[in-house]
């Protein structure tokens, strides 16, 4: 069964595995989506929820779609 906090740790090995392919370090995606640097910091350890709009800012910077942040790598 999928729980909120392993969605959420799935979302934010995930974005970890996208933002380092990227060469991305977490204050430059955090920068380039707007983001607060310790705010992306607690979304990639999967402590927070996180908003649609906050996913399109990341999905933009990472040049990926939604369904990519989902998807098993």
């Amino acid at each position: 069964m999928l729980t909120r906090k392993r969605a959420a740790k799935r979302l934010a090995k995930r974005l970890r595995q996208l933002r380092e392919s990227k060469g991305l370090s977490q204050e430059e995606l955090a920068y380039e989506a707007r983001l607060g640097r310790s705010y992306y910091w607690r979304v990639e350890q999967g402590l927070i929820n996180v908003t649609l709009e906050t996913l399109v800012r990341l999905c933009n910077v990472l040049k990926a779609e939604i369904v990519d942040l989902f998807k098993e790598s």
